[in-house]
């Protein structure tokens, strides 16, 4: 890899860390999509690199927090995310290896999507939902991360719209997605599939992620939560498009 898309895929890192601080889960579409668009890692490195970086995360935000994880949903999602995992690692290896088009067309729709739920302002029901709906988020972004590492939109909406403390949800969400990138770089591992660029582009972007997080929290944005997820509403919906673009061509 040379330098200078070393160079582009920290940016890159940097940017989608900062959007993260707002969204909770840009940090992996972005730069997913942003790899891809620029063209500057595979496909697959890139989604093997963000496990890593999501995993340290989930390590440093859960030490001493583990009482606050809500377990009960928690295991009601694993039991989603355990066959959605490996089908996604498996549709991952199968499509790509067929055809790249539809892989990038799968891809642009993802981002698409998840743009879209940035837009989305969920409302906490007054009930739980039911076991089956946590079942079923928890394999759809089981497949999602089992793919391309972005887990996200469906978990990450299941659990808005419960009557639960925000801190509560964050963690119980990075417990979760923590879970999905150790099964997704174990069964990776165990057929040989870790690219070692990807562990050192994994290793490299952890302190980028860390600064970038340090400095949002000390200099926030003057600009307000709204506009910045329309902007990155916009951001991610052009990227998606241009993916969906590239694929077909």
């Amino acid at each position: 890899m040379s330098t200078t898309a070393l160079i582009g895929f920290l940016c890159i890192v940097a940017i989608g860390s900062y959007l993260q601080a707002f969204t909770g889960f840009a940090l992996g579409i972005f730069v997913l999509g942003a790899a891809v668009v620029l063209q500057l890692v595979r496909l697959e490195t890139t989604a093997t690199a963000i496990n890593i970086m999501t995993l340290v995360n989930t390590a440093l935000a859960l030490r001493g927090n583990l009482h606050l994880l809500n377990r009960k949903l928690f295991i009601r999602t694993l039991l989603g995310i355990i066959p959605g995992v490996p089908l996604g690692v498996w549709l991952l290896e199968t499509v790509s290896s067929r055809s790249a088009m539809l892989l990038q067309l799968t891809l642009g729709v993802v981002v698409l999507v998840a743009g879209a739920t940035l837009c989305v302002r969920p409302r906490a029901r007054a009930v739980t939902s039911p076991s089956t709906s946590f079942v079923l988020a928890g394999g759809v972004g089981g497949v999602l991360g089992g793919m391309f590492s972005v887990p996200g939109p469906p978990i990450i909406y299941q659990f808005y719209i419960q009557p639960l403390a925000l801190e509560q949800v964050r963690l119980t969400l990075l417990g979760i997605f923590g879970t999905i990138s150790l099964m997704r770089i174990t069964i990776l591992a165990a057929n040989g599939g870790v690219d070692s660029n990807a562990v050192y582009l994994g290793l490299l972007s952890i302190p980028v992620v860390a600064v970038t997080t340090a400095l949002f929290i000390r200099f926030p944005p003057q600009l307000s939560e709204l506009t910045i997820r329309r902007a990155a509403f916009l951001l991610l919906s052009a990227m998606g498009i241009c993916i969906v673009a590239m694929g077909w061509r």
